[in-house]
C-alpha cells in the first residue's frame, strides 16, 4: 500500500472500478464495459467474504485487494485509499517507437490515438499473431523449402503464444534471442527429450497450442523465431528503418570507445 493516500472522487471511483474489472480478466474490453462490470457485480464484490467470487478471476489476489478497498470507499465517504493501481501502458517499448517514427497506423494499435470509454483497446499481439499465421502458410505453400516446415502449420498460434517476442524486439531481441525464448525460460512453450536422427529434438509443450505432442528439430523451431521477429518488421518498415539507425548508431559509438549517454 502506498504510504500517503487520497480520497477517491468520481473519476477515482471509477478508476478503482476498471482495475476490478482488469484483475478479473475484462482488461481487453472497453472502458465503459469495465465499469458496467463492476457496477453489475457490485453485491457480489461487497460481499466478498461470504462467496468465491474472486477466486475465479484472472489475478485472484490482485482482485480480492481491489474488492476489500471497493468495500471500504463505498462504507466509508472519508476513506482515504493508498491502494496502488496498476495500468496497463500497452507495449510500452513499441509506444516510443511509434511515436519515434510518427507511424499512425503503429500508434493505433498501441492505443496511443484518442480514444473514449467506449472504444476497445486494439490489440498488436492479436494483429501480429494472425499475420504469422498467415506468413506460416505463404512459407509452406510457396517457397521452395517450404515443405521442411509443414510442421509448424499444426501450431495453433496466438497471442500469448507471441507476445513475448513481439514484446521484447523492442529492446533488442533478435532471431536469436526469440529462439531462446521459445525455448526456455517462464513462457517456455517446447520441451527438449533428446537426439533424433543425430538432431536435438523438442515438443510442444502448451496444450492450449497443440492438442497432441509434435516433434521440431532445432531448424523448425528457429524459423518460427524468424517469423515472429520479422512480422512487426514486415509490417512496419519504418520500424526497421530506425531499429537499424540506432543499430549503427551504437556500433560508431563503440568504435570510438565512447560512452552511451
Amino acid at each position: 500500500m502506498f504510504k500517503e493516500g487520497v480520497k477517491l472522487n468520481e473519476k477515482g471511483l471509477e478508476s478503482l472500478q476498471v482495475y476490478l474489472a482488469n484483475c478479473y480478466g475484462l482488461d481487453k474490453k472497453s472502458i465503459q464495459i469495465r465499469i458496467q462490470w463492476s457496477i453489475d457485480n457490485h453485491d457480489k464484490i461487497i460481499n466478498i467474504k461470504e462467496n468465491k467470487f474472486w477466486l475465479e478471476g484472472k489475478e485472484p489476489f490482485l482482485f480480492l485487494s481491489a474488492a476489500l478497498e471497493y468495500i471500504n470507499v463505498i462504507n466509508n465517504e472519508n476513506y482515504v485509499s493508498r491502494l496502488p493501481i496498476y495500468i496497463d501502458a500497452t507495449c510500452n517499448g513499441l509506444q516510443h517507437l511509434a511515436v519515434m517514427t510518427q507511424d499512425i497506423n503503429l500508434g493505433k494499435y498501441v492505443n496511443l490515438l484518442k480514444s473514449n470509454k467506449d472504444d476497445i483497446p486494439n490489440d498488436i499481439y492479436k494483429e501480429m499473431s494472425n499475420k504469422v499465421i498467415k506468413n506460416i502458410k505463404n512459407l509452406i505453400e510457396n517457397d521452395i523449402n517450404g515443405k521442411d516446415f509443414v510442421k509448424l502449420s499444426l501450431l495453433s498460434i496466438n497471442r500469448s503464444f507471441i507476445k513475448r517476442g513481439i514484446m521484447t524486439i523492442s529492446y533488442g531481441s533478435t532471431i536469436r534471442g526469440i529462439f531462446d525464448q521459445l525455448l526456455e525460460g517462464g513462457s517456455k512453450q517446447f520441451e527438449y527429450i533428446g537426439y533424433k536422427d543425430s538432431k536435438k529434438t523438442y515438443f510442444v509443450i502448451d496444450n492450449e497450442v497443440c492438442d497432441n505432442n509434435i516433434y521440431f528439430n532445432r531448424k523448425e523451431i528457429f524459423k518460427l523465431a524468424s517469423i515472429i521477429h520479422d512480422v512487426l518488421f514486415d509490417s512496419y518498415p519504418s520500424l526497421r528503418k530506425l531499429v537499424n539507425y540506432l543499430i549503427e548508431i551504437n556500433n560508431f559509438i563503440y568504435k570510438l570507445n565512447l560512452p552511451i549517454i
